[in-house]
């Protein structure tokens, strides 16, 4: 994205014929600074205050490890045998994604925290980059289009110039939206692909699917009744999370832990035939009321 950026100035440049095009120490400081789009120049701090960015990479430090106990305490005890078995029931399953509804929202917001506010506000304050507005405060909206913008402003802010805006006088508004929405869930769904080694697309539904179809329905309702809409909001934060942690751990185990097959490849999903979803005969529900003395 920083290259597409800078591709696009120095193209500018070389039309105009009499810019200067961009130096070296000009692509080697936007390499660095936590922002998408290439400028000459960008607002200075007058100094470097190193206690700032100790503490900043401190709090990384910090989550890295908080994510790993999260994994260990939440992933690894529900989903490490996951495909060892050849059949598996559909209340384990059941039981093992609720689980990780409540650490999947804060493994969620530690990401977002660590991230989009002590990585960057680390290297912006190691090269005194004075523009520190790198999120908004999505957490209070009741609207999927101000969630999706006020998030990752500095990747709102590639999407709009270079995508939505030199699309906008060709096609439509709407038509703009879905194909920002398209490059972001697949350049998201390449990243996972790549990391995890397998092509799942669970996020790229998620919020190019779900989350596309969430901006007209709450574009006036959200406006309307803003309390019940973030309420709502937030559900879908813990029911999406839980899932991507669930769905994406099956996956995972299941190629790791059922045994190879002809059928194995990178873009078919391994954990829906191995192992076997199955419903326990007669099941009972117990009423949680009932309480024997």
């Amino acid at each position: 994205m920083k290259l597409c950026a800078i591709a696009v100035a120095c193209a500018n440049r070389c039309d105009d014929g009499g810019s200067k095009l961009p130096s070296f120490s000009h692509f080697i400081y936007f390499l660095f600074a936590p922002t998408l789009l290439y400028r000459d120049e960008y607002p200075r701090t007058k100094r470097i205050r190193w206690d700032v960015v100790v503490s900043h990479f401190l709090e990384v430090t910090a989550i890295i490890f908080y994510n790993s106990f999260l994994w260990e305490r939440f992933i690894l005890p529900y989903w490490s045998d996951y495909g060892k078995e050849p059949k598996v029931e559909a209340g384990t399953v059941v039981r093992g994604m609720f689980a990780c509804v409540l650490p999947g929202v804060i493994s969620f917001l530690c990401g977002f925290y660590c991230i989009l506010h002590a990585w960057h506000n680390a290297f912006a304050e190691m090269l005194r980059f004075g523009d520190r507005l790198f999120y908004e405060d999505w957490w209070t909206t009741s609207r999927f289009s101000r969630y999706f913008r006020a998030w990752n402003l500095i990747v709102h802010s590639w999407l709009r110039d270079h995508i939505y805006h030199p699309l906008a006088p060709y096609t439509s508004r709407a038509v703009s939206t879905l194909i920002v929405f398209l490059v972001s869930a697949v350049a998201h769904e390449v990243v996972l692909a790549l990391s995890f080694g397998f092509f799942y697309p669970v996020l790229m539904i998620e919020f190019g699917g779900f989350g596309l179809l969430m901006l007209p329905l709450t574009a006036s309702s959200g406006s309307r009744y803003p309390n019940v809409f973030n309420l709502l909001m937030w559900l879908s934060f813990f029911i999406g999370n839980g899932l991507l942690w669930s769905l994406y751990s099956m996956e995972y185990f299941a190629r790791k832990n059922c045994p190879p097959s002809e059928t194995d490849n990178f873009f078919v999903p391994k954990s829906w035939s191995c192992p076997e979803v199955v419903l326990k005969p007669n099941w009972t529900f117990q009423n949680p009321f009932d309480i024997i003395y």
